[in-house]
């Protein structure tokens, strides 16, 4: 049974809240557990469309120090694992290029390093914060300046820094933010991608089956536009512009609306066609549906 959320201590709701988003009483339950844990379920803003879990208490700095023992690992492996994050790291090495090109590049919970790897070659400087113990040490032997925490990183020290798939994961999101703030140089450049609230597979196709798989009890939040925007003014960013980005195809969503299931855009690879689904993903942006949010803003 679903046990009340406490309004009165979670930050994420306190946030939304200050930031004139969303208030407590505009929340409704959405699920009535996460895929991996039932004491756990996720809210829904009927104002915003936003999406939060009922409490924030279960993630902390340990769950992720301690998450998973890499320290066997030796290059072969770390190679032949990033083969499954290539596509989303040569997207996003892409984008970023002209913003670190001989500049100082940090990039927050980088996990095994693969945009490192890419972009390393055209920056200054290459650096990381990865708070698993295992990953943290992979990366030290690779050669990068690798934190354990935002904190421990030198202050107004950077030109960019990069958030990928990381923001979803902090439950003090505009005190996240202002670290952030604290270890970019005047005038630097901030990246943050997220999941998107209103992915078409919630708000559009309404699939169940995706729903049920989507809520995970590390993804505190998933954001709208605005929500965006707002924490990083809250944080002080300026100049914040967000887009949409499509990661998935045509065929990842026709073959949830089918078969319930993920990996459609692997095992329906015959449906994937390079203008199919930029047409595709320019409608979805157009809608506001897409399944990511990619913001960018500067330190005044």
């Amino acid at each position: 049974m679903q046990q009340p959320p406490d309004l009165q201590h979670h930050p994420l709701l306190l946030a939304l809240q200050k930031a004139g988003l969303a208030a407590p009483e505009d929340f409704a339950p959405l699920s009535d557990r996460v895929r991996d844990r039932d004491d756990v379920y996720a809210l829904k803003c009927a104002r915003s469309g936003l999406i939060v879990l009922n409490r924030t208490d279960h993630i902390n700095a340990e769950v992720y120090e301690d998450r998973g023992d890499l320290s066997y690992w030796g290059p072969a492996e770390r190679a032949k694992l990033l083969q499954s994050t290539l596509m989303d790291d040569a997207r996003r090495a892409q984008f970023i290029r002209p913003h670190v090109q001989g500049k100082s590049y940090l990039d927050i919970g980088t996990g095994l390093g693969g945009i490192l790897d890419i972009v390393r070659p055209f920056c200054d400087e290459v650096h990381a914060v990865e708070p698993q113990a295992g990953a943290r040490d992979i990366l030290l032997k690779e050669g990068y300046a690798t934190f354990k925490h935002i904190n421990d990183v030198p202050r107004q020290h950077y030109d960019v820094v990069s958030l990928f798939h990381v923001y979803e994961h902090v439950p003090d999101q505009i005190e996240f933010l202002a670290s952030v703030r604290e270890v970019l140089k005047p005038g630097g450049f901030l990246v943050v991608e997220v999941p998107h609230a209103r992915d078409a597979l919630l708000s559009l196709y309404e699939s169940q089956a995706f729903l049920n798989f989507t809520l995970w009890s590390q993804h505190l939040i998933l954001h709208t536009r605005e929500s965006l925007r707002r924490f990083a003014e809250q944080a002080a960013f300026s100049d914040i512009q967000v887009r949409g980005i499509q990661r998935y195809s045509l065929a990842n969503h026709l073959h949830w609306l089918a078969k319930n299931k993920p990996g459609g855009h692997v095992v329906w690879d015959f449906l994937n066609d390079d203008a199919l689904s930029g047409a595709y993903e320019r409608r979805l942006d157009q809608l506001d549906m897409t399944d990511t949010l990619l913001a960018t803003a500067r330190v005044p």
